[in-house]
């Protein structure tokens, strides 16, 4: 129960970091363009 319940935040976090990777991917390509 106390991986599962650990578990929530970081997904939540992980997911966080991928949108604000993407983000920052997606704004540096549109800028070399």
């Amino acid at each position: 129960m106390y991986l599962f319940h650990i578990s929530g935040p970081v997904l939540q976090y992980s997911a966080h970091l991928m949108s604000s990777f993407k983000h920052q991917v997606a704004s540096q390509s549109s800028f070399l363009m």
